[in-house]
């Protein structure tokens, strides 16, 4: 027989053995735990902005962001078309273009760099001259020049530096030995400058396009391992908690970017064009559109939103109308962030799109919706 002394090392033994397979199990566990919970993080990151300057586009970017894991998505019962090629969403509106007009929208983006200046005149010389000497060639040539205007300003969300009611054609006749020669430019006309009145200076706009250079580059690389129905849900929830609608008088670029990424008010256009500008990033093919829009009580407006293509498939993403001004001190639920994300043809029962941008253009035509909404 053993011991008494034996006896009680051997339980002492086996204690040490219990406890020491505890700790590891126990820290097996809080491993796993660990792994399972930063697989469903989602993007965080905040824009950071001073409103009362333009500080932000010139100091170093301050962004603080949670680790972002691939996340997989759920089988997706709807038919779904392969994907072969994608659409180039690049120039959407430009391949809807008349010769002529894609004429001056090529001008236009060949000297986008040169209108930082504000100041640059485009020069088309006699280009034009063949048209205008023709019956109602001025008004012709107008249309030309407005849709010209209006894909290369949707096509590029981009050009938020610019204050397009201070940009314009001017056509020169100059008549010699009884022949009259028409010039053309595009350029500030009667002002001293087109011209952002936010910005004074192509110093000033490359250091606003260096941050939001920057904001998209890490939303790109945050979202590297999401499959593209992710990426566009997470960048409609990061829209939603950064961005707040603001219509308010005095406010220079609620329409545009900058004010979107840099200022984080704008109305419904300010958040389609950021919404483009970050799918263009992430290579999803992606179009602003315009329209009208009726809400819950009835009353319709003037409103823009994004369309986007999935495996070949468009649906309809708002942004704006995901992110509803909540009534006291309420949060937003998923399916309120949620409703107007995806949607096939059924967006169009309180969405009307309108393909005329503005008067004195073309009409432009839009992608047809899925028939039915995209099912995570």
């Amino acid at each position: 027989m053993r011991s008494s002394s034996e006896k009680k090392l051997i339980i002492l033994i086996i204690i040490v053995v219990v406890l020491v397979l505890a700790i590891a199990g126990f820290i097996l566990y809080a491993f796993l735990s660990n792994g399972n919970n930063s697989a469903q993080n989602d993007m965080n990151f905040q824009m950071y902005n001073d409103t009362t300057s333009r500080e932000p586009v010139v100091v170093g970017n301050n962004i603080t962001q949670n680790t972002v894991v691939a996340v997989e998505n759920t089988d997706n019962n709807q038919t779904q078309t392969p994907i072969s090629s994608k659409t180039d969403s690049s120039n959407y509106y430009y391949k809807q273009l008349s010769d002529t007009a894609k004429k001056i929208y090529d001008e236009l983006k060949n000297h986008k760099e040169d209108m930082k200046s504000g100041t640059y005149e485009i020069d088309f010389g006699t280009e034009f001259n063949s048209i205008l000497s023709a019956k109602d060639g001025e008004e012709i040539l107008n249309e030309e020049y407005q849709s010209a205007w209006n894909a290369f300003s949707y096509d590029n969300v981009d050009l938020f530096y610019l204050d397009i009611s201070k940009i314009s054609m001017t056509i020169e006749a100059r008549t010699e030995g009884g022949t009259t020669t028409y010039y053309v430019k595009i350029g500030p006309g009667d002002y001293s400058s087109y011209l952002n009145s936010t910005f004074a200076n192509k110093q000033e706009i490359e250091d606003a396009e260096e941050y939001i250079i920057d904001i998209r580059r890490q939303v790109m690389d945050i979202l590297g391992p999401y499959d593209n129905a992710m990426k566009i849900k997470v960048v409609n929830e990061w829209m939603i908690d950064n961005l707040s609608y603001e219509d308010r008088e005095g406010n220079n670029n609620k329409y545009n970017l900058y004010g979107a990424i840099v200022e984080t008010k704008v109305v419904c256009e300010g958040y389609a064009r950021m919404f483009k500008y970050i799918m263009d990033g992430l290579d999803i093919p992606s179009i602003l559109v315009s329209g009208t829009a009726t809400n819950s009580d009835g009353q319709t407006e003037l409103h823009a939103w994004n369309y986007v293509e999935l495996n070949g498939q468009w649906y309809a993403v708002d942004v704006t109308w995901n992110d509803p001004v909540v009534i006291g001190d309420g949060e937003l639920t998923d399916s309120q962030k949620s409703k107007y994300l995806l949607k096939g043809k059924s967006f169009l029962n309180d969405h009307e799109e309108d393909g005329m941008i503005s008067e004195n253009s073309m009409e432009f035509t839009f992608p047809t919706l899925n028939n039915a909404d995209y099912i995570f």
